[in-house]
Order: structure tokens, then C-alpha cells, then sequence
């Protein structure tokens, strides 16, 4: 599982197209604010509707009428929109012409590269911007509920409002890049790729997901967290308001 779980990681930097770049920015606008699995079940009729932004861009009130008719396709209206905007704006960006990876160079502070990403393409918010960062292979976790809440329950990162369980959308920029520094740390700290980094904590912090090398996944849960499953206890700040036998 830990070799899947690389696998995995590596994949965050083999991007070579531009049709590279707007699958991911597909991938990672569905999953925002969705369960893992409910996407990951659905992802290939999302790849068969959304299979490049050449073809995407070309879009109209008929196609997307046609997507959301599909009943294996997830009925998000918004997040369907979003696709096809975003696929006129790769267009607009590569005609200029150009390479949607000279577009991300040209912007050499990530901070202010984030900050063009929202603006310019749709649900790419103050997390996902952060999420399809790291997944196109930038040095970022994404700040999450999952690893907000695992950072701030270890005290790794402090000054977080409700420590226990912090809602991201509530954090402050700094706040969040707070913990995505953090994240930088432990991955050099362990010379591991962060992308391996930020799926161990997902595991470990999600009712869904891997199982790396035998870690029980699910067990820094929001609500009725496994704390007897956790190895590092005695350094967190949760207290559970039970004591749960062994199941």
C-alpha cells in the first residue's frame, strides 16, 4: 500500500499537456466540498463528459443539458458550468499564444499565482485553489477540514479558532498558510513527496479512503474520532467527551 501510495503521489508531477492541467482542475472541482468516494465512483463518466477543454469549450446549453440528464453523471449544475468556463479560459490562455505551463510560470510567487487562479477560473476557492496546486505538483498540502483539523488537534499549528475541529473556510489566509508551511515541514522532515504526505493525513483524518502500510484509516475523525487507534495520543489536544471500548 505504501508503493500505491507513491504511485499516487507521483502522479502530482507528470503534467506535460495542457489538456494535463484542465483534467485536473475538472478532478478537483468536483471534489470540492463533495465525499471522496461519491466522486471517485463517478470519475470516469466525468472524464467521458469533460475529456479535454478543446472539446469542452465548444459547449453549449444543449451539451450541458445532455450531461446532466446522464444518470451516472453527479447532478451539479454549478460545478458542470464551472468545467465549461474554465475550458474557454484554457482556450483563451494557450491562444495567445502559449502553454497553460508558461502561463503558471510567468507568475514566480505562488501566493499571487493562487490569487490568479481564483480569479480567473471557477471553484477554485480558498481551499481548491490550494488542492489543484499540490495536485499539479506544487510544494503544497491542501488545508482541508481533514488536515486542518490534524494539524491543529497536534498543536502544529496554533491560534486556529475552534482548535478542536477548525473549519477552513473560516481561517485567515496566513492561518492557512500556516498550515500548509507545516505540511512543508513534515514532508522535508521525512523526505517524502507532499503530495505522499497530504494522503496519509487524508487517510488517517477521513471515514473513506487508503489504508497506507497498515495505518487504520478513519481514526482523526470530526466527530467520534478512534483515539484509541492513535499512535500519537498523547501529544494531541482532543479530549473525547467518552471513553470508547475497543471495537
Amino acid at each position: 500500500m505504501r508503493d500505491a501510495l507513491r504511485e499516487a503521489a507521483a502522479e502530482a508531477v507528470r503534467f506535460h499537456t495542457d489538456e494535463d492541467y484542465f483534467r485536473a482542475m475538472v478532478a478537483v472541482v468536483f471534489y470540492s466540498g463533495m465525499r471522496a468516494a461519491a466522486v471517485s465512483d463517478r470519475i470516469d463518466t466525468i472524464r467521458k463528459h469533460f475529456p479535454s477543454y478543446s472539446v469542452v469549450a465548444k459547449y453549449g446549453e444543449e451539451e450541458i443539458l445532455a450531461i446532466l440528464a446522464d444518470p451516472e453523471m453527479l447532478k451539479n449544475e454549478r460545478k458542470i458550468r464551472a468545467c465549461v468556463h474554465n475550458a474557454k479560459k484554457f482556450v483563451e490562455i494557450v491562444n495567445k499564444p502559449g502553454l497553460f505551463a508558461q502561463y503558471l510560470g510567468e507568475t514566480h510567487d505562488v501566493e499571487v499565482l493562487r490569487k490568479k487562479l481564483m480569479k480567473n477560473f471557477k471553484f477554485l476557492g480558498k481551499i481548491t485553489s490550494f488542492h489543484y496546486l499540490m495536485d499539479i505538483g506544487y510544494n503544497l498540502v491542501k488545508p482541508d477540514r481533514v488536515v486542518s483539523r490534524i494539524f491543529s488537534r497536534l498543536r502544529l499549528v496554533e491560534g486556529l479558532p475552534n482548535p478542536d475541529n477548525p473549519d477552513p473556510s473560516k481561517l485567515t489566509d496566513e492561518q492557512l498558510w500556516q498550515i500548509v508551511r507545516m505540511g512543508q515541514t513534515i514532508a522535508e522532515s521525512v523526505n517524502q513527496p507532499i503530495r505522499y504526505v497530504d494522503l496519509v493525513f487524508v487517510a488517517y483524518g477521513q471515514v473513506e479512503g487508503s489504508d497506507p502500510d497498515g495505518l487504520p484509516q478513519g481514526v482523526c475523525l470530526d466527530a467520534n474520532p478512534r483515539c484509541w487507534l492513535c499512535g500519537v495520543r498523547p501529544h494531541c489536544r482532543y479530549e473525547p467527551k467518552t471513553v470508547t471500548a475497543l471495537a
